[in-house]
């Protein structure tokens, strides 16, 4: 089993075209957290289907588009939770040193109960200095991101 939890402050930036016409842009500030589990069957040392669970809260502040005054609009302050199953796989292998375990990569793919999607792949050092890349889509919305982590063992 894995458990994750975090919080996040983000800042939202972003410009649309109105029928190839109106321009408009927006920027507002919020904030996100949220804990999930998954649980990890090992069929294999390199497949590992999983289940999960996440409950997360997503607050974004209001704000007012700039641009092309025809179009522009005012976008209420948001604030969700929201609870999701998933399902999916992961592929991992590791490799280098005496022992084949210096270097690991691994990409994972799942599917959640909102019809949310995600793909990451995973570059790590001894399981503890991790690059990571990630694309997702929830609600229509595509999130891109990359990050390196450092993981702590207790």
């Amino acid at each position: 089993m894995n458990t994750n939890a975090a919080i996040a402050d983000s800042n939202y930036r972003y410009g649309r075209n109105v029928g190839g016409v109106f321009y408009n842009e927006g920027t507002t500030t919020g904030n996100e957290w949220w804990v999930s589990n998954r649980l990890y069957w090992h069929l294999h040392k390199a497949v590992k289907p999983f289940v999960g669970y996440t409950v997360q809260n997503v607050k974004r502040n209001a704000y007012t588009e700039t641009g092309s005054p025809e179009s522009a609009r005012s976008v209420d302050a948001f604030n969700q939770t929201t609870h999701v199953g998933e399902a999916g796989l992961k592929l991992e292998t590791r490799f280098g040193g005496k022992k084949k375990n210096l270097f690991g990569v691994s990409v994972e793919g799942a599917y959640g109960t909102d019809n949310s999607y995600g793909v990451t792949a995973e570059v790590d050092y001894r399981e503890m200095l991790i690059v990571e890349a990630s694309h997702g889509v929830n609600n229509g919305i595509t999130n891109n991101s990359v990050a390196a982590k450092v993981k702590f063992r207790f």
